[in-house]
């Protein structure tokens, strides 16, 4: 089973944060990699869109994920999600709304994840191309759980389904 780790940087200092890690992994903070992420949340008739990840050689293929990808030097997080839906899933965002941004420790990497709460251009999933993921889905939020999600993307269905209503609200706006 997959360790993680996950932290709101304003909670604990980086001492505290350091002596967390290296204590749970045996790593110090400056030897983990670090990368930033911009993934997108989606719904479409009550079902949000998840996407399996390749099997390849990660550990953490075939699990479940929100659709998005890494932020390239010089890029902001939203032109990154804008441009991986428009790459992986040929289709277009017409609107995001910030929804959570957190830090994720997994034993060899931290992963400053930002998510948005999007809105999409018309979304058929047996047409979307499929460069990240071997399957594209849209689950029903309370099944998502059943699913072997990404440890972060559990943290994020467990938030959506507490503020359900608040969510929603952003996706009947036109």
């Amino acid at each position: 089973m997959m360790e993680t780790f996950s932290f709101s940087t304003s909670a604990l200092s980086l001492s505290s944060l350091t002596e967390c890690l290296v204590c749970s992994f045996g790593l110090r903070v400056s030897q983990m990699r670090r990368y930033s992420v911009a993934v997108g949340i989606s719904f479409h008739s009550g079902r949000v869109l998840l996407g399996r990840r390749i099997r390849s050689e990660s550990q953490y293929a075939g699990y479940w994920e929100f659709p998005g990808g890494k932020i390239e030097l010089g890029e902001s997080s939203v032109d990154a999600l804008k441009r991986e839906f428009r790459e992986e899933l040929g289709t277009e965002v017409l609107r995001h709304q910030d929804f959570v941004q957190m830090d994720w420790v997994y034993p060899d990497r931290i992963v400053d994840l930002h998510f948005f709460l999007v809105k999409l251009s018309e979304v058929k999933t047996e047409l979307l191309e499929r460069n990240a993921h071997s399957e594209i889905r849209w689950v029903p939020l309370d099944e998502a759980l059943l699913l072997n999600l990404l440890p972060a993307n559990i943290e994020i269905v467990q938030r959506l389904q507490a503020q359900s209503n608040e969510v929603l609200a952003f996706f009947d706006f036109d």
